[in-house]
This record gives structure tokens, C-alpha cells and sequence, in this order.
């Protein structure tokens, strides 16, 4: 598992489709996309109740930034630099990412230190009834973690694997223990919204 952070890049397919006029609906494909990433970094376990109360705050991110910092005031830092008058892929990205990252707090996994994530990564799996062995807690980082619980989990054949984001705008990664079917898909969705992968 090498240990890099990657930039992935979809905005080229993403800005065209998010620059809407005031008023007018989100794009059915990225909406779609949207929804799609949600369901398979919750490992499918978001209720439609759950995702509906999520869309909103994401598709405002994407498509209107100066209505998004305006209703969430506490993240007006990450405008810093930008000019709220004028759409900005870029700005429109950042929002998105941190406005994920706060939508899914109940399926994710968030520290900066390698023993603390894969503590709850363990705890994450012990919830879904799955036991693997553990770790010694003495490893380096968090990438010598993943890859002793992804030898686990294949080795214990549990359909499981991890996905890592950088989308906290910190030291912190976000962890999230998703089906290994979707593994593949998650990554195209994440190069299609532009998300930083840890891997």
C-alpha cells in the first residue's frame, strides 16, 4: 500500500455541470453521483431519511458557495482567498469536501494518529460483527495500520476495505470501512468530485 496523498482530478466533468443559475436544480448526473458516494462510504448502512438531510448541504456547497458560507457562517475560513461574487471551482470543491466530512461523522473514523484511527477502524468492524486480529498498537503510522487490517480483512474474507480522505483541511484523515465491491466506484467518485485519497 504505497503511502502518498493523491489529488485526484474531475473537475474538468465537474464545474460545467454545477454552475447553474440561481434557482435552478443541481444536475441530475452529479446529484445521482452524490448520492451514490454517500450510500457506499456508509457502507450502505445511510438510511434515504439520513441522505436526504444530506444532499441539501452538499448540492448547496457545489453550486452556490456565497449561499452556502452565508447559511453556515463557521466555515467562512474556507473562503479565505475568494471571491464569494464570482463562482470558483475551486472554493466550490473545498466546500463540498468539508461539508462531506461533516454529513457523515456517524459513519466515519477521524484522527490525525495512527493507533487512535485504527482503534476506531476496530471499533467500526466490532460493530458490524466482524473480528479480526489486532495490532500491536506499536506500528509507525497510519498506513502500516491499513495494511496490517487490510491483510486481516482479506485474510478473514470479509467483503471489507478502507478508504481514506483527506477532507478535513488538517492534520486529521477521515477512515470509512466500505463493501470492496465498491472500492473501485468510490474511486471514480472521488476523481469525479475532486476529493484527496489516502492511500
Amino acid at each position: 500500500m504505497p503511502s502518498n496523498l493523491t489529488l485526484t482530478s474531475g473537475l474538468s466533468t465537474l464545474i460545467p455541470l454545477i454552475q447553474n443559475q440561481k434557482g435552478q436544480p443541481m444536475n441530475e448526473k452529479v446529484e445521482q453521483n452524490c448520492r451514490e458516494l454517500i450510500e457506499m462510504l456508509s457502507c450502505h448502512d445511510a438510511e434515504p431519511e439520513e441522505i436526504a438531510e444530506m444532499m441539501p448541504v452538499l448540492k448547496l456547497a457545489l453550486s452556490d458557495p456565497k449561499a452556502y458560507i452565508k447559511q453556515n457562517p463557521e466555515d467562512e475560513w474556507l473562503s479565505e482567498g475568494f471571491d464569494l461574487n464570482k463562482f470558483d471551482p475551486k472554493l466550490a470543491e473545498n466546500l463540498f469536501a468539508w461539508s462531506l466530512s461533516a454529513v457523515m461523522v456517524d459513519f466515519v473514523v477521524v484522527g490525525d494518529k495512527g493507533d487512535e484511527l485504527c482503534d476506531g477502524v476496530m471499533e467500526v468492524l466490532y460493530e458490524m460483527d466482524i473480528e479480526i486480529l489486532e495490532p500491536n498498537f506499536e506500528l509507525a503510522n497510519w498506513f502500516e495500520y491499513a495494511e496490517f487490517i487490510e491483510k486481516e480483512l482479506v485474510k478473514h474474507k470479509t467483503g471489507k476495505t478502507l478508504v481514506a480522505l483527506d477532507i478535513n483541511f488538517s492534520d486529521d484523515i477521515s477512515v470509512f470501512v466500505v463493501d470492496r465491491a465498491d472500492y473501485d466506484k468510490i474511486m471514480e467518485l472521488a476523481r469525479y468530485f475532486n476529493l484527496k485519497t489516502v492511500s
